[in-house]
């Protein structure tokens, strides 16, 4: 029983003496964030200290010691930006120091935060930290779009821009409110670095909410509702179990980005009516697209679009229509030059491969079929390749120009 007794009490000696060490660790790492101006060498040795502690099983669910682990990042990021506006150029200000410095501090904290909220042995909450976390964030809240930005420029767009552009714009109210105040613009922006960022790095869901939140922030333009769009296709690109959920975001996007433009920048009316017919709403997306052209009765895309719909019903005669009505208006875009081709040239196959070849009109029907489909496809492929803006290239319209040319110099 002595000795049951005398190993029992050295166990317990053993454990307080290993929690009374890390707490000295805790203590002496703590001490190098005091003070106006802590040395950067006495933050570094401080946080090796604390990283001993935070290896330490006794402390490793202390909120103090993430609030001091947070603390010493926070003073090195300010020690390394303020040497930055003195012009200094050493490790200190190195852009990835400092992001790694302001995230990890911030991560530190976002730890910290909820264990400081934990009742205590009477089940009461006595929050000791939270306050001076919650003023640091916002004292550094420029910051981190700074950190960003230093990303960018050091060519980590992802994760690490991505994470603090997107730390930057998702604070809360309170934390935003003066930058609301002095450049409101800031936050939209952040959404659509972030956006960029990760639909670059093909993270196209992530890319999908940052561009979503930059339009609804603000963002002036249609930038974040085309890249929108683009991020829920990438979506379907990698998921095809996912169609359906994208099709209906890229509709919501079309229908915002409509009402916000209108006809100033038709992709959004002609994906809403894409949407629209894939949903099967053909007689909707027909009445719609007939109510904008009796308010536009000049505009080519409508037309376009009035020609996509009967295509879709497979109404060919009034399909070619609309597509020859769109193509006589001015200023036409590639886009329904294109389309018009296109089409010209699947029915023009359909009343090709319908000839009886047998028939004595046999000559004078393959000549019929070449003027009304084949020549007019290839002109309107040719008008698509001039009507190209300087710099564009767009390879369906050499492939519609290579295939009509080839039918025409083989069969006629």
């Amino acid at each position: 029983m002595k000795k049951l007794m005398t190993t029992a009490l050295s166990l317990a000696i053993l454990s307080t003496g290993i929690a009374n060490a890390a707490n000295t660790i805790v203590d002496q790492a703590e001490k190098a964030t005091k003070g106006m101006n802590p040395s950067t060498a006495d933050l570094l040795n401080a946080r090796n200290l604390i990283n001993e502690a935070l290896q330490n099983p006794e402390f490793s669910n202390d909120a103090r010691t993430y609030y001091v682990a947070g603390t010493i990042e926070m003073k090195l990021y300010d020690n390394g930006f303020n040497a930055q506006m003195l012009g200094a150029e050493n490790a200190e200000t190195d852009p990835l120091n400092l992001g790694a410095e302001l995230m990890n501090g911030y991560n530190y904290y976002l730890q910290a935060l909820p264990l400081d909220s934990l009742p205590d042995a009477k089940g009461k909450i006595k929050p000791k930290y939270s306050k001076n976390i919650q003023k640091a964030i916002k004292d550094h809240i420029l910051d981190f779009y700074r950190v960003g930005e230093g990303y960018l420029q050091a060519g980590k767009a992802y994760p690490e821009a991505y994470n603090a552009f997107i730390t930057f714009a998702n604070q809360p109210e309170e934390n935003l409110k003066d930058v609301k105040a002095s450049n409101p613009m800031l936050i939209p922006y952040a959404y659509f670095n972030a956006g960029l960022n990760a639909f670059n790095a093909q993270e196209f869901d992530k890319s999908a909410e940052a561009f979503k939140n930059s339009r609804l922030t603000g963002f002036e333009g249609p930038d974040p509702y085309n890249n929108e769009i683009a991020a829920w296709y990438g979506v379907v690109r990698t998921d095809e179990n996912r169609v359906n959920e994208a099709k209906q975001n890229i509709k919501a996007v079309a229908q915002a980005g409509y009402d916000a433009f209108g006809l100033e920048q038709p992709i959004f009316f002609t994906n809403l009516i894409n949407a629209m017919v894939q949903d099967g709403e053909n007689a909707q997306a027909l009445a719609k697209v007939n109510e904008m052209i009796s308010q536009y009765p000049d505009n080519p895309n409508l037309y376009g679009l009035l020609g996509f719909i009967y295509s879709e019903d497979n109404q060919d005669d009034l399909s070619l229509d609309a597509y020859q009505k769109a193509v006589s208006q001015q200023d036409v875009p590639a886009e329904v030059y294109k389309n018009a081709s296109n089409k010209f040239l699947r029915v023009g196959r359909d009343k090709w491969n319908a000839l009886d070849f047998t028939s004595s009109t046999i000559n004078q029907d393959k000549q019929d079929i070449k003027a009304q489909y084949f020549d007019k496809s290839l002109e309107y492929a040719n008008k698509a390749k001039k009507a190209l803006k300087e710099g564009e290239y767009d390879p369906d319209i050499d492939n519609l120009i290579d295939s009509v040319n080839y039918i025409i110099e083989t069969n006629f």
